[in-house]
């Protein structure tokens, strides 16, 4: 709590100082730090009167988070992580723009496109 509220003060005086990027190993401890930004953003509001909204994400694995229907089928987390991988990997995209450059429309299962944001897990490789 203690180095959150220093740093989003900080923010709060310097807005020019850009993002907090806080990293957690696993999901209950991101549960935790963004409950804590939530005390603190209501504790200022409340004794302080200030009320500076901030936006907070927590991001998930892929197990938690995939909304492709196949991939989302799988059972554990490291199927899951590959069967990802397998559709996002740069030259899967590449190979499927280059389709859509010619007009076919295929290489990814329908030809939709996404944002990829990896995690720390596999060095931000997919998504």
């Amino acid at each position: 709590v203690t180095l959150l509220s220093l740093i989003t003060s900080y923010q709060l005086q310097h807005p020019e100082v850009g993002k907090l990027v806080y990293c957690t190993r696993t999901v209950p401890e991101m549960e935790k730090v963004l409950e804590e930004l939530q005390n603190l953003v209501e504790f200022r509001s409340r004794e302080l009167g200030v009320d500076v909204p901030i936006l907070a994400l927590g991001l998930s694995s892929r197990k938690n988070m995939c909304i492709h229907e196949t991939v989302r089928e799988e059972g554990s987390r490291e199927s899951v992580d590959a069967k990802c991988r397998k559709l996002t990997a740069s030259w899967v995209r590449e190979k499927a723009a280059e389709s859509r450059e010619r007009g076919s429309g295929g290489g990814n299962g329908g030809g939709s496109s996404s944002m990829v944001i990896g995690d720390m897990e596999d060095g931000g490789g997919g998504g």
